[in-house]
């Protein structure tokens, strides 16, 4: 049993101080800039200003994977949203990103804690230079971003972290773990698998370690703390099963949909192909993931599973057999870790959009916890400390041991710190956002302030949201200047929204004055609408740029210039194609409207660009997305007495 109690050093101080640096720029850089929250961020920040109100969550956000089970379903709890509360309250926007800045630098302060009881100073200073280059691999906006897989990332890999200080018998790594593994099962499906496994482990292995160190008295100590941590962390979603909408039941219930996991093998090329090949976890390997073209074989992969499964069990077993159980801890839970990885993406469900990125970022996390968890296990297996000790006894020339030592983990830990705070968008996604923030999001923002304050709106309406198509960036940034305003908002009975936004907020149909956001140019209005919001982002000379687009990608596509394999994707991905067929068959026909699904099957390797228009195809493909994103409406209309959707449905 290890658990080592001794007076913090400064180094490790320094380590600490540099780890949490890149947040404090993150949410400065936010404040300088009025960061605001879009699109699902902003849910985020409607449901954080919900706690303790009218409309407390007991849940976390309504799941998609309620298509896999073929019921609505919500992640399991609130926690993220309780943490969130106390700064959303203060502030709705900035709020936010403090709020989900203080979660992530609260996992790096746990990684820090446990490190620090498994390894000497340079180890923990060593450590967390790793924890900075994986903060640099998804740059400084993801810091502050409330979505549950980007917000998840950096708990998971204290939870990592804290299972290793189970495996080698640290007590309060055990309620601490158990903290974070509630938060994580809480927030979001895809990090369930690994999370139990990992802490259900972690548990055993430190009752078997400290039985055996005969340390019973702290054993039921432990127990009784941790015992407490899980009562709290899911008192809220119990309450729901009882007397609310029997979410947990639903979850647990037998599967009730057809859709499965990747399947063990694809599991493996996840895990390899994000954190085990070049360019591993580091910066700059994140872009092009689950490209399948841009990937690592099944075999390289199975290759790679298995040398690195190979590695880090051998520290566990060199650990144990040298009677140093911080290697053995770290080795262990690294197999451990690593083991489970490859379980839980062979076993989250597909998505309906397929195999989506987002569900699968927690592979970096694991990837630089086997990295630096196996460095620290060899680390511990070759005494360094000891052995440049013993170094510097050979004369002056070779006394670089503890002096030089850390004057090069220092440097490298400056080095991470400023690559981890430059301003960079490896997710080129959360860049497009804010931008289009800038462009959309804060004009529209400020018309609804204007009009809410003129009482065209009344004190409680009635919200639709049927005509902002899916992956709009504003229905929740509305909903958000409605509750600033103190109006409340509420949804028909048999709508989806009401999984998201809690059934409280149910309305009979006619009740109430209507609240519609609008994608798209010149929406149709009923008699009797107001106009209260309307933004257009795209320029005049932007759409005859985008015409000139389609139309050039019509004639690329009929010249065979730029090939498309319309089989494989009939076969492979079930996608129509008759579309596409049409325009490689008709000439002069534009190929307007394609750019997205020609961007889909290229991340197939199905669509081939040549090189000297990739760039033309990237502005066709933002310029079709823009020309129905960048039209932005907002209307009120008078009480609609059936609102699509509702027939028959009441509260």
């Amino acid at each position: 049993m290890t658990g080592r109690t001794r007076p913090v050093e400064r180094i490790e101080v320094i380590a600490l101080v540099a780890a949490l640096v890149p947040f404090v720029l993150a949410v400065a850089r936010a404040a300088s800039q009025r960061w605001m929250p879009v699109g699902d961020a902003a849910y985020f920040t409607v449901r954080s200003r919900d706690v303790f109100g009218e409309h407390h969550p007991l849940l976390g956000a309504w799941s998609s994977g309620s298509s896999v089970v073929g019921v609505a379903v919500n992640n399991l709890g609130p926690l993220q949203l309780d943490i969130l509360a106390p700064f959303t309250t203060v502030s709705a926007d900035l709020g936010t990103g403090v709020g989900a800045a203080v979660v992530n630098a609260g996992a790096v302060g746990a990684v820090w804690w446990v490190v620090r009881r498994l390894v000497p100073a340079a180890a923990v200073a060593a450590v967390m230079t790793g924890t900075l280059l994986l903060m640099a691999t998804f740059g400084l906006s993801w810091l502050i971003d409330p979505r549950q897989q980007y917000a998840m990332v950096l708990p998971f890999f204290a939870l990592l972290w804290l299972s290793a200080g189970m495996w080698a018998g640290v007590p309060s790594a055990v309620p601490l773990g158990l903290l974070f593994a509630s938060l994580i099962v809480h927030t979001h499906f895809t990090y369930v698998y690994q999370a139990v496994l990992l802490t259900g482990i972690g548990i055993v292995s430190f009752v078997l370690v400290t039985r055996s160190a005969g340390a019973q008295r702290r054993w039921r100590r432990t127990a009784v703390i941790s015992a407490v941590v899980i009562a709290l962390a899911w008192l809220q979603p119990l309450i729901d099963q009882v007397v609310g909408t029997g979410n947990l039941g639903r979850v647990l219930g037998p599967a009730r949909g057809s859709r499965g996991g990747a399947g063990l093998l694809s599991g493996v090329q996840i895990v390899a192909g994000g954190s085990l090949v070049p360019p591993f976890w580091l910066p700059g390997s994140i872009g092009a993931f689950l490209a399948p073209h841009d990937g690592v074989t099944a075999f390289s992969a199975t290759v790679a599973v298995v040398i690195w499964t190979a590695g880090v069990g051998a520290v566990a077993a060199l650990g144990s057999r040298a009677g140093r159980p911080a290697a053995t801890a770290l080795g262990a839970a690294a197999t451990v870790a690593l083991l489970s990885g490859v379980a839980a993406a062979a076993l989250i469900p597909v998505s309906s959009f397929g195999l989506v990125p987002q569900n699968y970022y927690w592979v970096w996390s694991l990837g630089a916890f086997l990295t630096l968890a196996g460095l620290a296990g060899v680390a511990e297996l070759a005494d360094v400390v000891g052995v440049t000790r013993r170094l510097g006894r050979l004369g002056p020339s070779r006394r670089w041991a503890p002096f030089t030592q850390r004057r090069i983990v220092s440097g490298a830990l400056v080095l991470a710190m400023a690559v981890a705070s430059w301003p960079r968008y490896p997710v080129a996604s959360v860049a497009r956002d804010e931008v289009e923030a800038d462009r959309i999001g804060r004009p529209l923002r400020a018309q609804l302030r204007e009009a809410l304050t003129s009482h065209v709106v009344d004190d409680t309406v009635e919200v639709d949201l049927s005509r902002a198509f899916f992956g709009n960036n504003y229905p929740f940034v509305m909903l958000v200047e409605l509750q600033r305003a103190g109006v409340e908002f509420r949804f028909p009975p048999a709508n989806r929204n009401l999984d998201r936004f809690g059934t409280s907020r149910c309305a009979p149909a006619g009740e109430y004055q209507r609240l519609l956001l609008i994608a798209g140019p010149d929406p149709d209005l009923t008699p009797g609408s107001i106009v209260i919001a309307a933004v257009t982002g795209i320029s005049a000379a932007e759409l005859d740029e985008h015409v000139a687009l389609y139309t050039r990608f019509g004639e690329l596509l009929r010249s065979g210039r730029m090939t498309v394999d319309i089989e494989m994707i009939s076969a492979t991905l079930g996608d129509p194609v008759d579309e596409i067929s049409e325009v490689m068959a008709t000439p002069g026909l534009p190929a307007g409207g394609l750019a997205r699904a020609l961007d889909h099957w290229r991340s197939w390797g199905y669509v081939d660009i040549p090189a000297g228009e990739r760039v033309a195809f990237e502005r066709w493909f933002d310029l079709e997305r823009r020309s129905s994103a960048d039209y932005q409406t907002v209307v009120v209309e008078p009480p609609t007495a059936i609102p699509a959707g509702a027939d028959g449905a009441s509260c």
